[in-house]
């Protein structure tokens, strides 16, 4: 399932991703005392940095403009928010990490999606993650491993492998929305009638002007002059389409089963390993490299997003850190923690709905028996709706 590439953080055009580090210890890792009990385990999952617009429009001005890697690359900002960013879990979770800074597959597991900028943001947060104390080469940097998952595969990170029945609620949601999605979609109708006609691009459905409104975001953010048109509508009502955009994704029960589900069964499946003492190699450190969306779909699937935002900036991380209870050494306690973005040091906690801080494993997993995934609900090679599914879902993410 997954293909494996290295790391060589060797060029200032690099990429960047979301990642989710999982650090865990045992009897040859060290440990940090924490006032709850040692951490065990860390899973961070994060967005990739700061990237150009994924698409330009027939009336954008800066149709030619000179974005590092083209178009949806990373950006050089964007390497930076990737090595600080590694830079950052380092200093909090340094001993979990080899103690000599060498990449070893036996202590850390890095998986990307397959999308570009993802897997040069994951290069440079293990760049920045990891510093060998006894450099044999004559370059400042090491390789080390990432595994990719192929995009129709991936129903994790990107989340692009076909599942008819998350095509068939998510058309039924269309045909059927919320009161609450069908007012915003009439008062996003108007919007689509404007933007088409001063940008020149057929905006017709929801993932088309939140993709456009998403271009000129960017190019705001990167300070090129904008179309007079545009200040209608940036940044606020721009931002809040995205947002929308993003939470749609699951907008049911069955939805947040499917695609936030399947992310966070990924996760409390590494976790149920490390308490059972089951999980080899025996690995300190799991990283995953996403996007806004899985971010946004996770933690909407766990009822948590209006703890964060449902517009994660670049290089924001949500991480999953096992702690073990010093009660009951068997047994191990979950915490959650936010980082905004790359600068932040000190991660926010994360209240757990209906559980303390931390939580207990146990628990937690009973917590959110609801968005427990089974592959076998989507396995099927029928792809007919799912298609459209893979079209909104890409827009904002490839």
């Amino acid at each position: 399932m997954y293909r494996r590439c290295s790391s060589y953080f060797n060029n200032p055009t690099f990429g960047m991703i979301f990642i989710l580090v999982v650090v865990s210890t045992e009897v040859f890792s060290p440990v940090i005392a924490g006032p709850e009990g040692p951490l065990r385990l860390v899973i961070l999952l994060f967005r990739h940095g700061s990237r150009a617009p994924a698409v330009t429009y027939p009336n954008d001005p800066h149709q030619n403009y000179p974005w590092v890697g083209g178009l949806g690359a990373l950006q050089p900002e964007g390497i930076h928010q990737g090595y600080q960013l590694g830079q950052n879990f380092a200093k909090r979770y340094q001993a979990l990490l080899p103690p000599d800074g060498y990449y070893t597959a036996q202590r850390i597991h890095a998986v990307s999606s397959s999308v570009e900028r993802s897997v040069m943001t994951a290069q440079a947060v293990l760049a920045g993650l990891l510093k060998p104390q006894n450099l044999t080469l004559d370059i400042p940097w090491q390789p080390a491993s990432i595994l990719t998952i192929p995009i129709y595969q991936d129903s994790i990170l990107v989340q692009q492998q076909p599942c008819p029945k998350y095509s068939r609620e998510f058309k039924r949601f269309l045909d059927n929305p919320t009161p609450e999605f069908r007012q915003t979609m009439l008062e996003l109708k108007s919007e689509m009638e404007y933007v088409t006609k001063h940008s020149g691009a057929a905006i017709t459905e929801l993932w088309q002007l939140a993709q456009l409104y998403d271009a000129l975001l960017i190019q705001r953010r990167f300070g090129l002059k904008l179309p007079a048109w545009t200040n209608k509508f940036l940044p606020e009502r721009a931002l809040r389409c995205v947002g929308v955009f993003l939470r749609s994704f699951t907008a049911t029960p069955i939805m947040k089963r499917l695609r936030g589900g399947a992310t966070f069964t990924e996760f409390i499946k590494i976790m149920k390993s490390k308490q059972a003492k089951t999980l080899s190699p025996d690995r300190s450190v799991f990283i995953y490299s996403g996007h806004d969306s899985t971010q946004v779909s996770l933690l909407d699937s766990m009822g948590m997003l209006d703890q964060t935002t449902d517009l994660p900036e670049y290089a924001s991380t949500v991480a999953f850190e096992l702690l073990e209870n010093t009660g009951l050494p068997r047994e191990l306690e979950i915490r959650m923690v936010y980082y905004r973005n790359s600068t932040v040091e000190n991660p926010e906690i994360l209240t757990i709905p209906g559980c303390s801080a931390p939580c207990p494993l146990n628990q937690f997993e009973k917590l959110f028996k609801g968005i427990s995934f089974e592959y076998i609900e989507c396995s099927s090679t029928a792809l007919t709706s799912s298609l459209l599914i893979i079209l909104l879902s890409l827009v904002l993410t490839m």
